[in-house]
């Protein structure tokens, strides 16, 4: 799925990147750089296993969080249970065309715990079993934008690759 037929390489093993391919491999500080080089004027990122440790649409939070204010210790101690990335997080709190695109369906639960994170306003599209993140990226206007997952199935679908002006990165952890 993320072999490299013109170097011969595994895209996401190898963390080899190619420009034939549309696609680079790197972590949280490769898309942060991404986005500066080329001003991206939209980003859109992975929620399980990019921006959160949560695998498999786990919820970030247990389910009492929704249920406590926002001020509350059991709350802020809830939300530091699982990791999250500082750099991507950092990236949702200052770009201004930062999103979430995701397939866990926690989506109250996963905009409230980038809230415990300092995201002040999150902007979280929830894509639907069957649909394409690609296909609610396409939505968003823009110019240059960077999609960063973990899933090179889902940036090699060849409807992201036919994006104009998006830059794909499969997302590992440094």
């Amino acid at each position: 799925e993320a072999f490299c037929p013109h170097a011969r390489r595994c895209l996401k093993c190898e963390r080899h990147s190619c420009d034939r391919c549309g696609l680079r491999c790197g972590d949280a500080e490769d898309v942060v750089a991404l986005v500066e080089e080329i001003s991206a004027d939209a980003v859109f990122l992975d929620f399980d296993r990019t921006i959160c440790a949560t695998k498999r649409g786990a919820s970030p939070l247990p389910s009492f969080a929704l249920e406590l204010p926002l001020d509350s210790d059991r709350l802020a101690e809830a939300a530091s249970r699982r990791a999250a990335d500082a750099e991507l997080l950092g990236l949702l709190t200052s770009h201004p065309n930062a999103y979430v695109v995701t397939r866990n369906s926690h989506v109250k639960e996963i905009e409230l715990y980038l809230r415990l994170h300092g995201v002040g306003t999150p902007k979280v599209r929830h894509v639907a079993k069957g649909e394409s993140k690609s296909s609610v990226i396409a939505q968003t206007p823009f110019t240059r934008a960077v999609f960063a997952d973990d899933d090179a199935r889902e940036l090699l679908k060849s409807d992201a690759r036919a994006i104009p002006g998006l830059r794909l990165v499969l997302f590992k952890r440094g």
